[in-house]
């Protein structure tokens, strides 16, 4: 990996973050029994998902409650550095409202750690190399869901905390079965990555911004940003958080509002 890091220290982040989503070649996921982990949840399935450059995530699905149903998707991406079992409150509060839930751990986190890749290891040079090649990871965790079954194949809801948000909102222009975005304590740019430029370019794109209270000045800018680049179009939505970044997953109410905002935005609604 730290080859392929190497050779690739030429091209620009913004090279990278587009091969990463290039079409040309197609994620490869796959669900295998995997040993139960520190990350498993009771509530959730260890699922093994391989992406198209053969990288093997350990991941999290929450099946839909209801059964005989295609439940709309959601899938959680954690921040650089964290992962995945920070998000199982969130995991469990959406399956609960009729969601099929995904959370991976990123390449190089948590339980996708490895020997040759480890993100506690890498410089910041190479963190961003790696950061644009999680692309990848959420391109293979969106197809594991379109496979099942018991999921909607079009309807995918994308939720990234932190610096998580980077990923989730670039990933977000590149699925067109992504029907609402939510980032929670985004930053404006980070990682190589331009989180209100990709906002702007998501026009239409029914997007919630979770802000910490030390944040929501910033939260508001980008979405008069957006929604100035796109004629007016309201379409981003911001929510105050009592916590400071730092502690914004300790907020209670954020599973809640988060989920309750994703039912309404993107479940049919009953007659």
């Amino acid at each position: 990996m730290l080859r392929a890091l190497q050779t690739a220290a030429a091209l620009p982040l913004a090279l990278l973050a587009a091969a990463a989503l290039s079409p040309a070649t197609h994620a490869r996921a796959t669900s295998t029994p995997a040993p139960a982990s520190a990350n498993a949840n009771a509530e959730g399935e260890t699922v093994e998902i391989t992406t198209r450059d053969n990288q093997k995530l350990q991941a999290t699905f929450f099946a839909p409650k209801k059964k005989n149903y295609r439940a709309p998707a959601a899938m959680l991406v954690h921040g650089a550095g964290e992962d995945r079992s920070e998000l199982e409150k969130i995991g469990t509060t959406l399956q609960k409202r009729g969601f099929a839930v995904l959370s991976i751990d990123l390449r190089g986190h948590g339980a996708s750690r490895t020997e040759e890749l480890d993100w506690s290891k890498l410089t910041e040079e190479d963190r961003e190399r790696t950061w644009a090649y999680t692309l990848r990871d959420l391109s293979a965790g969106a197809e594991y869901l379109r496979s099942r079954d018991d999921v909607h194949t079009s309807n995918l809801s994308i939720v990234g905390v932190r610096s998580g948000s980077t990923i989730a909102a670039r990933y977000a222009k590149s699925d067109e079965n992504a029907r609402a975005l939510v980032l929670v304590a985004p930053q404006p740019s980070q990682l190589g990555f331009d989180v209100t430029e990709d906002l702007n370019e998501l026009g239409g794109l029914p997007t919630l911004i979770l802000a910490p209270k030390d944040e929501r000045n910033q939260a508001e800018r980008m979405q008069l940003a957006a929604h100035s680049a796109n004629g007016d179009l309201q379409y981003v939505e911001v929510k105050a958080l009592k916590n400071d970044t730092a502690e914004v997953l300790d907020d209670k109410r954020l599973p809640s509002q988060l989920g309750s905002w994703l039912k309404d935005t993107v479940l049919p609604k009953k007659r």
